[in-house]
């Protein structure tokens, strides 16, 4: 199937559905906490692997390191990470959750549970797990691909 160039553009297509139909959802409860879906992703990162350089937050983003800085200065002026330095390479940083964004990102986490929850039993449990795994597979292929252009 995934040999059929009409195949592999329609799961683009439906990837790409998806990123906005999440963004669409996401961005609503992000900004009534005065928070982007970027900061968001940022503290969840942070949250599961501090402390992290501003290099290891991009890879995980899959971001440009140009585009973190102007993200990175808002968050720590609002108070939401912080930074100190590294003493193995003093030229960069670690980048770490504050307390006060960690507490912004858990009242986010219970407003999204909540609103998952709502539609929760309308699937199988199943179908989450497959979901989930496959999004990680996809992850993973799509990782490994190169393009050039």
């Amino acid at each position: 199937m995934f040999n059929d160039a009409d195949a592999r553009r329609e799961l683009l297509i439906s990837v790409r559905s998806l990123n906005w139909m999440l963004r669409d959802s996401l961005s609503p409860i992000c900004n009534k906490h005065g928070l982007t879906i970027p900061q968001y992703f940022v503290l969840a990162i942070l949250s599961k692997n501090p402390p992290l350089t501003m290099t290891d937050i991009c890879k995980k983003m899959n971001i440009q390191r140009t585009n973190i800085s102007p993200l990175y200065k808002g968050m720590e002026k609002d108070g939401l990470v912080e930074r100190t330095r590294n003493d193995v390479d003093r030229r960069s940083f670690w980048i770490t959750i504050t307390d006060y964004g960690q507490s912004l990102l858990d009242e986010i986490d219970v407003e999204l549970n909540e609103t998952l929850d709502k539609y929760a039993d309308q699937f199988p449990e199943d179908d989450f797990e497959e979901a989930y795994d496959g999004i990680h597979k996809l992850y993973k292929i799509v990782d490994a691909v190169e393009f050039e252009g």
